[in-house]
């Protein structure tokens, strides 16, 4: 057996309602298949009674802590716009 065949699967959804298909279905399908299924959202969803963790935080806070716990380091980003403006002369 491989390490990843070792390591136990859940499905995370964070941040959703989880009412809007077909994204909705993705963690009903987990729970229903017997799989591990964590919701992170600041509010209840149709699907906390599937859930085995529930975690009422904000979505940056509870990614920080998860990759803190990993030991992963967050990686900076940064926001590039371009504006891209074209002139042409009127036709008379």
């Amino acid at each position: 057996m491989s390490n990843d065949e070792n390591l136990e699967r859940i499905k995370m959804s964070k941040g959703s309602s989880l009412r809007v298909p077909p994204a909705a279905y993705v963690p009903q399908t987990v729970a229903e298949r017997g799989g591990k299924l964590a919701i992170g959202n600041l509010q209840l969803t149709p699907m906390t009674s599937l859930a085995q963790l529930n975690i009422h935080a904000l979505c940056d806070d509870l990614m920080r802590g998860l990759m803190a716990k990993l030991d992963i380091p967050i990686l900076e980003w940064e926001l590039h716009r371009r504006v891209r403006i074209t002139i042409q002369k009127q036709k008379n």
